[in-house]
């Protein structure tokens, strides 16, 4: 077994309460993380890294209830057929760009056609609509609980990733992962760690605060153990 210790600093970091009790939590898992695409596979190992950099909509409670995460507040017509969710201000994603309402409703769209809660919510479907810069409709033609759905603990999370990303692994999980920005550059988080997977290099988390997600002191252990992560990636080289 072989170590592949390049280090990287990438554009995604940590927001503390408080100092952290050490500098950098190596973490070795029991497989090497492949991609950093959650929806492509149910690896835990991608999901873990995925919690770090994306979130959801909703999430659920200490009680198994759904409340919200991303979205800051959701208003469901009597009959649960039509969810107005209106996005926390100023929330970016870990290349800095502000995540807007087209980058929720292309994501739950890719989520919807390949997880099994997502395509029952796919086959209630209506319409997914912008309603401002903030807000989003989903109707349906039939009730379903919408925040449930999207909170739910699944093999595939219903992640909010930018539009891009979403649309182009619609067809091809691979081509958002190692597309180059419209200048030529390749500064994306997401294409910088799927690189470091196809060389098995550490993916390396740091910097000022993790977006989309934030310190959260009333949820326990949600606040990172440390202001670096290092995911360590093993791979096996015959001779």
């Amino acid at each position: 077994m072989t170590r592949a210790a390049v280090l990287s600093c990438l554009a995604v970091g940590l927001h503390f309460a408080s100092p952290a009790a050490a500098d950098t939590l190596r973490v070795i898992a029991d497989g090497d993380m492949k991609t950093p695409d959650p929806i492509v596979t149910t690896s835990w190992d991608t999901q873990v890294h995925a919690y770090l950099i994306y979130d959801k909509l909703f999430e659920m409670d200490e009680t198994g209830s759904p409340r919200p995460s991303l979205a800051d507040t959701v208003e469901a017509s009597q009959d649960r057929r039509t969810f107005t969710i209106t996005l926390r201000s100023g929330v970016k994603f870990s290349d800095g760009s502000p995540i807007a309402p087209d980058d929720v409703i292309q994501s739950l769209k890719r989520w919807s056609s390949r997880d099994v809660t997502g395509q029952l919510l796919a086959a209630r479907l209506k319409s997914m609509t912008t309603i401002d810069a903030r807000t989003i409709r989903i109707e349906l033609n039939e009730p379903f609980d919408v925040p449930e759905a999207l909170a739910g603990i699944t093999g595939n999370p219903a992640f909010i990733m930018p539009k891009r990303v979403a649309t182009n692994a619609s067809t091809d999980p691979r081509a958002a992962y190692i597309a180059a920005d419209d200048d030529g550059e390749r500064r994306d988080v997401a294409y910088q760690l799927q690189k470091r997977a196809s060389e098995y290099l550490p993916f390396i988390l740091t910097g000022e605060s993790y977006y989309p997600r934030v310190y959260r002191s009333d949820i326990e252990g949600f606040n990172p153990a440390a202001p670096r992560l290092y995911f360590w990636n093993i791979t096996r080289k015959s001779k």
